[in-house]
């Protein structure tokens, strides 16, 4: 196979003696087990690389003169090209250049031939050019790459080879002067050498980062790897590192506290060793920094590298390292504070950037990390589920289908191997009262059904656990602090309440009812029917005949004084005894759900429904609160009436009442009260007042706001005119159509009037569309009137859209037909996207239709960098292969099964394109 030929013939090369044709002449020292690791694999073979490079070029100025390349002048040019246009390195380091040997090179070193040359600072980071088998394999490396921090990395050819270019942006590239006349000065050369010397060790870095995760793809460890597979290594050798003081030539005997193992390719990152409690780096990458490594307080050691394999005779390698004051070097007694900087690898750090997540240790001792706002791509909330070993710094997305939905303020509790996952926020109304579980052994999600007493929705409550128990106290809702503690046992899953904080914060209400004792306190909680047996209120179904005497008499005296009692707040008492007792002026009627629209029916016949407040769910979602009216209870509580209602006469009437239906204006206040008493209606006590909020249309809001400020203003009313009717939302944006706000006026005040827009809108961000421009990009016009930027995480028929809403169109409008390619069946089946912009019918295919593989063809790149987010973000990198630039040139041939040609106005220029990439027999669609 032409692959295998030209992987052995490459193979050869790089273990022949004779140098290559870079002009270095062979591999660079530092990359050679990441060379090894990608070379170890059957799918791979490297073609060229650079570790990594500070240089100085030299280049002769560019002829304007020249024609061009017409002519003799321009044949005679092409003969003689080189790399840099004919120049040559005055400096090149692949390892942190020495400043003062930079300043010594430009200004004490004449120019000679060179002179008038230009030259150019320049900072090139990692690049490794690599041959892959076939396009899956060259998708898989590309995502691990990327993962990895290189994100320009992507595929550059899909003809006769599949290539891949493994790179990132950190490159720099400063222009210096001429030859013999520099035109900075030597302080900046060596400002310029700091910030490429930083850049170089975030690049060693990201090229640490790539080979662990090729190395655990692969499924080898790095001894392995460097030991067996690495074609450069002459002999295999054990090391272990010995600390010695700097004055002494003389190594120290090593302790189990000070040796460390470290790798033969992991040497000279400039570690701050703490012994045993951990490795702190100095690297100063802006998502982690070494809060212990204090520079006043740092004291040299000498490590000396042996070899623990006595056939071995290398020389030994001294390695500097550092370690801040404080931190000791043993793990006895006289042990300090070590910070350890864990470099992240595995994912990319930006999954990191999050705020309103939880986090907790689970029984193998590893990070779990569970939604919260921000992420890749940031603005928005998340479902991701983390795991971080805290050790190695190695994040793994967990892949669990039917994670809890995207939420921030939740909590993370562990008991056993199962983590707990409590409340939260979707949005500003949307607050969960939900309990999912994740098995940690089999990674599965589990939504509990929760009984016992009600749990209302919250968020940013705390947790804590207590064997099998979880604690939940306060926590936000709707503007109402709680300050209740919950607590759910985990083996029966049963929420309860600890009361005694309660009884605390009840002190003036209890002593307006007269409740003497815990016990009574807690019965008023309990249906009604049990407490007012012999009392005005629902008469006891099964409880009137079991009830004793004595248990009647205990109830008389003070429930009575309960149901009639009047709560008034006016009374002395806590903000938080104020803040539940206001609460605590509304009952509910509960009962089961099957009967809840029967019940609904009746309450509002008779003017007992509270429509000021809510209808909600039980925890347990089986039954249906209502709220009720004081008409209600003067209505069913009745001074001396006694009334008594056995089962199975409760049974009799409402099945009577069900088969005959009657109509709703034949049943009277009392037969309807018989009819909720045979529902198993109770009245407890509503612990939080669920007010229904009066809504106000949008626009109405917006014009009163509006109207206010131009009166303000003394502007004219007529303006109002100019007010939009409706906008679109794109994530957290409220985009304005174009034609709203059109008069110059409005921009005089625009420094006051965005801001109300955007808050009467309950908008984040506003912007004002534009029209898109008629290029061959459709290139937005979109103008953020509010906020920073325009990225902007769009939902849409369960598929996340993340885009620069400045730079990247978006329609609307189709939405229904990408809903209709998501519904496609494209399971085995390769897809070419002529025109895959951010990922409109991309993501529909991969993510709902399932496509085996997807060629996603773009020059916009805009619309590139925002389609390679969205393969992340919605999993789907793997089987997405970006081809940058014109369809017509980079479409491969003769692969789809399906070709996608969604441009307007027209795609005419690419049909023939269509037509040849398609396999051999094939249906040609109007997709």
């Amino acid at each position: 196979m032409e692959f295998e030929r030209r992987k052995s013939a490459a193979m050869a090369a790089l273990t022949s003696s004779s140098p290559d044709k870079s002009p270095k002449g062979n591999v660079d020292e530092q990359i050679v087990p990441l060379i090894a690791a990608i070379n170890a694999s059957d799918s791979y073979f490297t073609t060229s690389s650079c570790s990594g490079r500070v240089s100085i070029l030299s280049q002769p100025p560019s002829d304007s003169s020249a024609d061009g390349g017409g002519g003799d002048v321009g044949k005679e040019k092409k003969k003689k090209k080189k790399k840099a246009g004919g120049g040559g390195w005055v400096f090149v380091s692949h390892e942190p250049a020495d400043p003062g040997s930079v300043v010594e090179v430009l200004f004490n070193s004449g120019g000679g031939e060179s002179a008038g040359h230009d030259l150019v600072f320049r900072f090139e980071p990692l690049i490794v050019a690599v041959e892959c088998v076939d396009a899956a394999a060259a998708q898989r490396l590309v995502s691990t790459a990327i993962s990895c921090g290189f994100r320009d990395s992507g595929v550059t050819s899909m003809q006769r080879r599949v290539m891949v270019a493994i790179r990132c942006s950190i490159r720099m590239e400063v222009p210096l002067g001429e030859m013999g006349h520099v035109v900075v000065s030597p302080e900046y050369v060596r400002f310029l050498v700091d910030i490429a010397n930083k850049k170089m060790e975030l690049n060693k870095k990201r090229t640490d980062g790539l080979l662990q995760a090729l190395l655990k793809k692969e499924g080898k460890k790095e001894n392995e790897n460097t030991g067996s597979q690495n074609p450069f290594n002459k002999s295999k050798r054990n090391k272990e590192l010995f600390f010695s003081n700097k004055a002494s030539d003389e190594v120290q005997s090593p302790s189990e506290s000070t040796t460390i193992k470290i790798d033969n390719y992991q040497r000279g990152q400039g570690n701050c060793m703490a012994g045993s409690a951990g490795i702190c780096s100095e690297d100063e990458r802006t998502n982690s920094y070494c809060t212990s490594c204090i520079e006043d307080n740092f004291h040299s050691y000498d490590v000396k590298e042996s070899s623990m394999d006595d056939k071995s005779h290398s020389n030994d390698v001294e390695v500097k390292y550092q370690y801040a004051e404080g931190i000791s070097m043993t793990r006895g007694p006289k042990s300090g504070t070590s910070v350890i900087q864990l470099v992240i690898s595995g994912q990319p750090i930006e999954k990191l950037f999050l705020w309103g997540q939880s986090a907790c240790i689970t029984h193998h001792k590893q990070i779990l990390v569970f939604g919260g706002f921000g992420g890749l791509g940031r603005h928005a909330r998340r479902s991701d589920t983390l795991m971080i070993n805290p050790k190695s710094g190695v994040v793994n997305l967990i892949d669990i289908e039917g994670p809890p939905s995207p939420r921030l303020g939740h909590t993370s509790s562990v008991v056993g191997e199962q983590v707990y996952v409590i409340g939260g926020r979707g949005d500003p109304k949307q607050i969960f009262n939900d309990v999912w579980v994740l098995n940690t052994a089999e990674n599965k999600w589990k939504l509990i059904e929760c009984s016992g007493q009600v749990f209302h929705p919250r968020h940013r409550h705390a947790t804590a656990v207590v064997g099998s128990k979880i604690y939940v106290f306060g926590g936000l809702y709707d503007g109402v602090i709680y300050s209740c503690m919950h607590i759910l046992d985990t083996q029966d899953s049963q929420w309860s309440q600890f009361n005694p904080p309660m009884r605390i914060n009840m002190l003036s209400i209890v002593s307006e009812v007269n409740i003497s004792s815990e016990k009574e306190f807690n019965n008023m909680t309990q249906p009604l029917a049990s407490l007012n047996n012999g009392n005005p209120g629902f008469p006891g179904l099964q409880n009137s005949a079991s009830m004793t005497q004595e248990k009647k008499h205990q109830c008389n005296s003070s429930q009575s004084t309960l149901l009639n009692h009047k709560f008034d707040s006016g009374s002395n008492s806590s903000a938080e005894g104020d803040a539940y007792q206001k609460s605590a002026k509304h009952f509910a009627l509960r009962v089961e759900r099957r009967y809840a629209k029967l019940v609904k029916d009746l309450l509002k016949k008779f003017g007992w429904l509270d429509l000021g407040r809510k209808v909600y769910l039980s925890n347990d979602r089986l039954h249906v609160f209502f709220p009720i009216t004081n008409n209600f209870q003067s209505n069913f509580v009745v001074p001396n009436e006694v009334k008594t209602l056995s089962s199975s006469d409760g049974r009799r009437l409402l099945e009577s009442f069900i088969e005959k239906e009657l109509a709703m204006n034949e049943v009277s206040s009392a037969t309807g009260r018989d009819i909720l008493l045979s529902c198993g209606g109770s009245v407890v006590l509503d612990d939080i007042s669920c007010l229904r909020k009066v809504a106000k249309a949008p626009q109405a809001v917006l014009r009163d706001v509006v109207w206010s400020l131009i009166k303000d203003k003394g502007m004219l009313p007529e303006m109002l005119e100019q007010l939009p009717s409706r906008w679109e939302r794109l994530g957290d944006i409220v985009v304005l159509p174009v034609s709203s706000f059109g008069d110059p006026a409005w921009d005089l005040i625009g420094d006051e009037l965005w801001p109300i827009v955007a808050e009467s809108l309950g908008a984040c961000r506003l912007a004002r569309q534009g029209r898109i421009l008629p290029t061959g990009t459709r290139d937005s016009t979109l103008e953020i009137l509010v906020g920073d930027n325009g990225w902007v995480n769009h939902h849409e028929n369960g598929i996340i859209y993340s885009f620069d809403a400045t730079k990247c169109m978006f329609s609307s409008g189709n939405r229904s037909e990408k809903l209709r390619m998501g519904q496609l069946d494209c399971s085995d089946e390769t897809i070419v996207d002529l025109f895959a912009g951010i990922g409109y019918f991309v993501l529909p295919f991969l993510v709902k239709a399932k496509a085996k593989l997807v060629y996603a063809c773009e020059w916009n790149p805009h619309a590139i960098e925002a389609l390679r987010r969205n393969v992340q973000a919605n999993s789907v990198a793997e089987r997405c292969i970006i081809l940058e630039g014109d369809n017509r040139d980079t479409a491969p041939r003769g692969v789809a099964d399906r070709v996608c040609l969604g441009l307007l106005p027209t795609s005419e220029a690419s049909w023939c394109t269509a037509v040849i990439i398609g396999k051999c027999r094939w249906n040609m669609s109007n997709e």
